[in-house]
């Protein structure tokens, strides 16, 4: 099976993925990102702060998806 690295890129800070996860194809791994992005952001968001997450799924090679997701905090 392939294996694809999700590099995290969170309030501009790049944090590659070294290790990789084995999917079949492409699309299961897009699928991995999307399903993981709001734990992600749940776990990120501090201090009332916006946060903005960016999953950039590669083959090793190139990338293939980038997955985002944000957290807009508005206080009136």
């Amino acid at each position: 099976m392939p294996r694809f690295y999700f590099h995290k890129h969170l309030n501009g800070q790049t944090v590659p993925d070294r290790r990789g996860i084995s999917f079949r194809n492409e699309n299961e791994a897009c699928a991995h990102a999307v399903r993981f992005t709001p734990l992600a952001l749940r776990k990120s968001v501090s201090g009332g702060k916006n946060t903005y997450l960016a999953w950039e799924v590669s083959d090793g090679e190139r990338t293939i998806y980038i997955v985002r997701g944000n957290v807009v905090i508005e206080k009136r």
